[in-house]
């Protein structure tokens, strides 16, 4: 009887799923996990998550340790910068106003690849900043679909200050875009309430409603610039 329960047990570690609400393939370097953390331990940063594991609606799945965001990187260790430097991050998306990065600067680890794309702070966060932020941010948000459809742009990661409302908003655009549903998107979304961050999901199914009555991702994203060429490219690179 023990030895039938014991195979029983191992039957179901086999089947086991990812966890976290999707489908997904464990990352390289993972150690072939079957439930890869979403949350990303890097040492002083604020909310670091990868948005890996998704399934889309071509039947493929957004690639794990390839597009990730976070708040920003100011404060992180040493020990924060040797596990930066291992997830080979080839580009660093700066959502941060000028201002603030002046005040506190990402740290010299997260240098390379590093653009500023500035969006504007607007608080309190609720829908109507949500999408008010929406409506303002087009040309910084087609400068980064842009870098990211760019060849060797990938693996990326993206940061505002505390990676709630900005970096957010940017995440959940660019899985839309990807092919993920909006009840993906928002799981990816609550997470946040996992750092401590405190989100509603609400607010991030406005920006999902409000893309889908412009004609949804790629007529959105068209009219901001961004062509069938550059989503593409980002597809290719970053699902499996």
């Amino acid at each position: 009887m023990m030895r039938g329960n014991a195979a029983l047990i191992s039957l179901l570690l086999a089947l086991g799923g990812c966890g976290d609400g999707a489908s997904a393939k464990a990352p390289e370097g993972d150690g072939g996990s079957a439930t890869p953390s979403r949350m990303l331990a890097l040492d002083g940063v604020f909310n670091a998550r990868d948005m890996g594991g998704y399934p889309t609606a071509d039947g493929r799945t957004v690639k794990w340790r390839t597009l990730m965001h976070s708040g920003d990187l100011s404060k992180m260790s040493a020990a924060g910068c040797e596990a930066y430097a291992a997830l080979g991050i080839a580009t660093v998306v700066d959502l941060r106003e000028p201002g603030e990065v002046a005040a506190a600067p990402d740290v010299a680890c997260a240098q390379q690849g590093y653009h500023q794309v500035a969006l504007a702070k607007l608080l309190p966060p609720n829908v109507d900043n949500y999408l008010l932020l929406l409506s303002r941010s087009g040309p910084a948000i087609a400068q980064v679909f842009d870098l990211l459809s760019r060849p060797g742009a990938l693996p990326a990661l993206h940061h505002c200050v505390i990676g709630r409302d900005r970096s957010a908003v940017v995440a959940a655009l660019i899985l839309l875009a990807l092919g993920v549903d909006g009840p993906h998107v928002v799981d990816e979304f609550l997470l946040g309430n996992r750092a401590g961050t405190d989100v509603e999901a609400a607010w991030i199914q406005a920006v999902i409603d409000e893309v889908a009555r412009q004609g949804g991702i790629e007529t959105y994203l068209e009219r901001l610039g961004v062509d069938g060429a550059k989503l593409r490219a980002l597809r290719e690179a970053a699902l499996t």
